[in-house]
C-alpha cells in the first residue's frame, strides 16, 4: 500500500509538470491547453464522488473511469470525424489517479513534515512554567490574541472536513518521539498528534502532576490509557521497582496501547472497563482518529461526530478487580464522562486504601453529559481535597457549577498534611 502511495504521488507530481509546464516549454496551443486541464478536473472530481459519495473502492473508480474516458473518445471517432484522443485518455486518467490518491498523498506529506518537526524539538517533562497563571485563570481579561484563535479555529474546521473523506486503509501511522524514553504510535490524522508534536506531552497540567507525584516504586493504573501515552511516562517514573496498569476498553484502541507498551515489563495492558456495577452496555465507538472520544455518552467536543460504530462493552468494578491485582498509589482517569460511575464502583479502594487521583474537570454548556461538580462533591465526601497545578503552585479547587477545562489532583485527608508539606502550595 506504502509503494503504491508513493508511485501515485510521482505519477500526480509528473501530470502536473506536463499540464502545467510543457506547454509553454513546446508552446502547445492554450486553448487545447485549457481543455485538457478541463479533462484533468472533471475526471479528478469524478473520482472523488465515485469514492467519497458512492463509496466504490479504488480499483473500481479507475475501471469505471477508464471505461467512461475511452467511450467517450470511441464517440468522438465515430461522430465527430476526430482521431482517438490517446493523450485525453491519459490526462482523464491522471485526473482519476489524482483523486483516488490525493487524499493519500496529503496525508503521506503530512506524515513527512511531522517527523521532520518531531525530529528537530527537544522535548522536556518538567513543564510548571509553562502553565496558566493562577492570577491569570482568576481575571476576566483575554487570554489570547484574536487573530490567534481564528487561525486555529479554522484548522481544527479544516481537520474535520478532511478526516470525513479520510478512509482507515489510507490513515498512515507515524511514531513519534515524546518527553518519555519511548516513542510513541498515532494515526497521523489524530487531533491529539498537534500537541505531542509541538510540547511532547497531550496535556501539560497531567503531566507536571504525575511528574511532582509519582515516586520510584509507586503502582500507578492508568484508567483509560487510550494509545499509552501517559502509562509509558508513569513507566518511567516508577522505575523497574513499580508497575503501571494500563486499562482500555475499546477493542482496535487496545490493540495500540499494546504496540506503544510492548517489551516494557513494568506495564501490564488489560482490555477492560470499568463501571459501579458489574453490567454490559452499549458503548459508542467513533473510529479510529476520535477514538480519545470514545464512551457511553455524547463525545466532549464542540464539533457534532457521528459513532461509526456501536457495541456491547462488559464491565465491572474497580473492587472487584482490585481483590487479586496490585493496590494502586496514583490513579490517572480519563473516561469520557464516566468517572463518577466508575468512582461508584471503587467504594471500597477508597475507604481502605485512598489513592490520589488525576482526573479532568471541565463543562461543555450546550451537550447532555454528565457535569464536573458532583464528582468534586462525591470526592468530597469520600475525604478527598482537589487541587488544580498552577504555574506557583497547587491550589484547592472549590465545588463549583461550572469548570473550565484542566486536570485536577484529588489527595486523600490521609495524605493532605504530607502533600502541603512536600509540593508548592497556594492558600
Amino acid at each position: 500500500m506504502i509503494k503504491n502511495k508513493y508511485l501515485s504521488l510521482s505519477f500526480i507530481l509528473c501530470s502536473i509538470f506536463i499540464l502545467y509546464l510543457l506547454p509553454g516549454i513546446y508552446k502547445i496551443d492554450y486553448l487545447y491547453f485549457v481543455f485538457i486541464a478541463f479533462n484533468f478536473v472533471v475526471f479528478l472530481l469524478l473520482s472523488l464522488f465515485l469514492i467519497i459519495l458512492l463509496e466504490l473502492s479504488k480499483t473500481k473508480t479507475f475501471l469505471l473511469s477508464m471505461f467512461l474516458s475511452v467511450s467517450l473518445q470511441l464517440l468522438q471517432y465515430q461522430f465527430a470525424e476526430r482521431s482517438m484522443g490517446i493523450e485525453t485518455i491519459f490526462v482523464n486518467l491522471t485526473g482519476t489517479l489524482a483523486g483516488i490518491y490525493g487524499v493519500a498523498s496529503i496525508i503521506l506529506a503530512l506524515k513527512l513534515i511531522f517527523v521532520v518537526i518531531n525530529n528537530s524539538k527537544d522535548y522536556k517533562s518538567n513543564y510548571a512554567d509553562d502553565l496558566e497563571s493562577v492570577f491569570l485563570a482568576e481575571s476576566s481579561g483575554p487570554r489570547s490574541f484574536f487573530f490567534l484563535n481564528a487561525f486555529f479555529s479554522i484548522c481544527r474546521s479544516l481537520h474535520f472536513a478532511f478526516n470525513k473523506i479520510v478512509s482507515s486503509e489510507d490513515n498512515l501511522k507515524i511514531s513519534l518521539r515524546t518527553d518519555t524514553p519511548h516513542k510513541i504510535k498515532f494515526p497521523i490524522m489524530s487531533p491529539s498528534i498537534v500537541r505531542h508534536l509541538l510540547d511532547g506531552t497531550s496535556e501539560k497540567d497531567t503531566s507536571v502532576i504525575l511528574l511532582e507525584q509519582i515516586k520510584p516504586g509507586d503502582i500507578v493504573w492508568d484508567v483509560g490509557a487510550h494509545y499509552g501515552y501517559f502509562s509509558l511516562k508513569a513507566s518511567s517514573l516508577t522505575g523497574d521497582s513499580g508497575k503501571v496498569l494500563s486499562f482500555e476498553p475499546t477493542p482496535s484502541t487496545y490493540k495500540m496501547l499494546e504496540q506503544n507498551t510492548l517489551g516494557i515489563t513494568n506495564i501490564q495492558t488489560f482490555n477492560l472497563g470499568f463501571f459501579s456495577h458489574n453490567t454490559s452496555l452499549t458503548f459508542n465507538d467513533y473510529g479510529e482518529n476520535y477514538s480519545a472520544l470514545n464512551s457511553f455518552h455524547e463525545p466532549r467536543l464542540q464539533e457534532e461526530i457521528k459513532f461509526k460504530q456501536r457495541y456491547m462493552l462488559e464491565l465491572i468494578k474497580i473492587d472487584d478487580f482490585l481483590l487479586n491485582n496490585e493496590i494502586p498509589n496514583i490513579i490517572k482517569m480519563d473516561c469520557e464522562s464516566s468517572e463518577l460511575d466508575i468512582l461508584k464502583g471503587m467504594d471500597k479502594t477508597l475507604k481502605d486504601h485512598a489513592p490520589s487521583f488525576v482526573m479532568e474537570f471541565g463543562d461543555l454548556m450546550h451537550k447532555d453529559i454528565p457535569r464536573s461538580r458532583p464528582i468534586h462533591d462525591f470526592m468530597s465526601s469520600k475525604g478527598y481535597t482537589a487541587f488544580r497545578r498552577f504555574k506557583e503552585g497547587y491550589k484547592k479547587v472549590p465545588s463549583q457549577d461550572i469548570y473550565p477545562y484542566f486536570n485536577g489532583f484529588f489527595v486523600h485527608d490521609r495524605n493532605y498534611e504530607e502533600f502541603v508539606k512536600k509540593n508548592p502550595y497556594i492558600e
